[in-house]
Parts: structure tokens; sequence; C-alpha cells
């Protein structure tokens, strides 16, 4: 490493705020909350036996006489060279030390784990906010929350055991007001969603919830801004997390009693895909609610790469590569509890998805597929008849967008499956490659 370049003088940034970060982590950490030239501040959660290399920091010490100095107070906890690493591909980019002759304020777009939601629109301030939540904040009384449970998962049972299969479950007769309708209702639930979110935060006693729209990937969101949320314990932090999804199915419950009551199938279709939504919410793989309720409640950050390297892993053991038996086993720093709960929540997850997933397969193929063209034909038919219908041809055309917008959903689906399963198809020789010779290797120390 440059001489020159490691007798550079840093500052340990006086700026920054420090407060205890709860997880499941053998060693202790901290959360660094650092101010930027937004509202907006960035967050990094560090093992706290760093800070003492970070307050050795005082603008007059070298990187080098920093690191020498914790290593040996530290013996063997960190080499010099992964701490170098880290001090330059880290703690200097993300504004935690900083030159003292130059200190720059970061700017909050350096952060990646704000680049998947944009296009953000503050519909409620947080004062607005504020203001109404705490009447909702009965409804965390763990007696009410534990008593929904199971009326909730005996709407469930009801709804997918005895409603769906004694109905003539069919999507393509949902006329284009009907899925109007639909749309308003799952929107109207949406939003109460967004209102659970922000109720469980100020229940904590936090303050500045806003509740806005933006874009995530291609989808349209209400967000719910619970940043503050990190400065409580990870039980807490999760009823956050869950609180959105909670609110939502007080809806679901709802839309049932109105179809036991009516018999309308509009309540029917609602509350399948307000259950779709929320199944897509749950999932732990998107940055959504179920990503980080994942991370909260087993205490895992960075769950994202971590999942990663389980499938690594469990890929490499499966496939009895050698290279498996000396990585590092993902979740090594979680309680066997927290990593076993974690591996059951994955697969309800999965399984309640592929459930929906058969559902909806089943209502495309046979149903909405054979049924557009023609929807298509009306539509150009209502655009050609005299005395020409306002009224006809925009049903007619509401009828072919719906269905329209569910065959580009599933394109994008199909998109992701297929160019996922090419780039594991072109890594397929690497992988066999890779497997034969740990075999031959086995084999010979088996012979040896």
């Amino acid at each position: 490493m440059d001489s020159t370049f490691m007798q550079q003088k840093l500052l340990f940034n006086p700026a920054i705020t420090i407060y205890p970060f709860d997880s499941d982590s053998k060693q202790e950490m901290v959360m660094c909350e650092i101010p930027t030239q937004s509202e907006v501040p960035l967050r990094y959660a560090l093992p706290a036996s760093l800070l003492s290399l970070l307050e050795s920091f005082d603008g007059s010490t070298s990187k080098e006489e920093a690191i020498e100095n914790y290593s040996r107070r530290n013996p063997g906890k960190y080499t010099p060279e992964k701490l170098g690493r880290l001090i330059d591909e880290f703690l200097c980019p993300k504004g935690v030390l900083i030159d003292p002759d130059d200190p720059i304020v970061p700017d909050a777009s350096i952060s990646k784990r704000r680049s998947y939601l944009y296009c953000k629109v503050r519909l409620i301030p947080a004062r607005a906010v504020s203001s109404i939540t705490p009447w909702l904040g009965w409804l965390f009384n763990r007696w009410v929350f534990f008593g929904w449970l199971p009326i909730l998962l005996a709407a469930h049972v009801i709804f997918y055991l005895w409603v769906l299969p004694q109905r003539q479950f069919n999507l393509n007769d949902i006329r284009g007001g009907e899925f109007i309708l639909i749309l308003l209702l799952a929107s109207a639930t949406a939003f109460f969603h967004e209102w659970g979110h922000a109720s469980a935060f100020t229940h904590y006693g936090c303050q500045k919830a806003e509740i806005g729209w933006g874009l995530y990937l291609f989808f349209c969101v209400f967000y719910t801004d619970v940043s503050e949320a990190w400065k409580l314990n990870r039980k807490q932090r999760a009823m956050i997390d869950i609180a959105g999804v909670y609110f939502q199915s007080i809806g679901l419950v709802f839309l049932l009693c109105l179809f036991w009551v009516t018999g309308a199938p509009i309540f029917l279709y609602t509350f399948f895909f307000i259950d779709l939504e929320l199944t897509g919410s749950l999932n732990p793989f998107l940055r959504t609610d179920g990503y980080w309720l994942v991370t909260d409640l087993f205490g895992i950050p960075n769950l994202r790469k971590q999942s990663l390297d389980v499938l690594k892993y469990s890929s490499a053991k499966l496939l009895r590569f050698e290279t498996a038996t000396t990585a590092v086993k993902p979740f090594a720093d979680l309680s066997r509890k927290s990593r076993w709960a974690l591996y059951a929540y994955v697969l309800v997850c999965v399984g309640f998805m592929l459930l929906l997933f058969k559902i909806m397969i089943n209502q495309f193929v046979y149903h909405l597929i054979p049924g557009y063209p023609p929807l298509v034909m009306a539509l150009w038919r209502s655009l050609q008849e005299q005395p020409f219908s306002i009224l006809k041809v925009v049903t007619a055309l509401l009828d072919v967008l719906w269905r329209s917008f569910a065959f580009l959903g599933l394109g994008f689906f199909l998109y992701n499956l297929i160019s996922g399963l090419r780039r594991f198809l072109k890594r397929l020789p690497q992988l066999a490659a890779q497997w034969l010779a740990a075999r031959s290797l086995r084999k010979r120390e088996n012979a040896a």
C-alpha cells in the first residue's frame, strides 16, 4: 500500500450520531447516522468494537498509526489489510471518516438502499400523520393483535377451502367497470396499509412518519417513511413492518363479510387481488414488508447479500464442491433459533406464493388468454357501431385494458424467469467442471 496515502490524516466525522442497534449478531452492533445535504440522513450498522478505531481518528493521527494502535489493543480481531480496505472502500466514501481540511457533507443519493424507491411524492406530511395515528394505537395492544390472528386465519381457511371451491371463480368474468371498482377498493386498503405502518411507528414514540406515493421497480406504490425505526428494538421494528399487513387484513375480513351478506362476486375477486398484493409485500426477496420483517425480526443486516450466500453455500454443499467445506456458513452470527425461524418463514412464504401462482396460471391458461380475442373483437365492433355509444366503447376498452396489464405483468415475470434460467445455463459448464474436479479430488484422497 502507498506509504504516502497511509500517512493521510483523517477525522472521525463529528456530525455522526451513534446509538445502539438491536440485532441477532453475536457481536454488539451500533448504528451510525450521518447528516446529509438533504433531509434524509445515511445510516450504517457497524460492530461496536470498531468504535475505538474510529475514535482514534482525531485529525492528527494517520491511518497507519490508527490501524497499528487498534491491532495492538485487539490482537487477531482484524488484519491490518482488512482494516485498510474497510477504511478505503467504506468508511471514507460513506463519510464516516473525513478529511479535516476539506469536510464534505455527503449526499443522500449515494445510499444504494434508497435507490429501490424513486419519484417519491409526499401525500400526507408527518405533522398530519402524527395528529391522527394516536387514535389507532389501541390496535397494538397485544390482546387485540393476537386476538385478531385466529380471525384472519379462519377467514383464509374459509375463503380458500370453502368459498373458492364452491364458486365459479373466473377472472375473465370481470367487466371493465367492475375492475375499476376492484382497483378502487384495493387502493383504499393499500392506503390503509400505510396507516398501519405509521400508527405503529408513532405508537413506539417516533414522530416523523410521512405517507406518500412512489415507484418501486415498475410498480406504483404507497410508502411510509419510518426510517427512524432503527432506533427501536427488534420486536418494535418487526411490529412496524407487519402493521401494514395487519391493518389491510382488516379490510379482507370486511370484504369476506360483504360477500357473505350480498353474494356479489366483486368482493370475492377483490379479496383475491388484495391477498396477491399482501403476499407480494411479504415476499422476503424484494425490498418490501417481508424483507424488512425478516431483517428486523431475526436481526439480519444486509439480508439480500446473506440470502444469496445461503443459496451459493447450499448449492455448493449439495453438489459437494470442495470450496463448500471451507466457505463461511451464511448467517453464522445468528442464533440457532433465529436460523431455523428464518428458514421456516421463507418456506411458508414460498409455499403460499406457489399456491397463488398456481391459481393465477390456471386463470391465465383456461380463462384470460382464450377470452382475450373475443373482447378485442367486441371493442372493435363497438367502435364501428352506429349510433356510436361512448359508454359501450369505454366499457369494452376497460375490459381489454385490465387484461392487457395482467398480460404485461405476466410478461415481466416470464422475462425475469427466462433471464435467470439463461444465466444459470451459461454457468452450467463451469459448475459441472467444478463438480467433476471436486469429485476427482475426493476419489484420489480416498484412494490414498
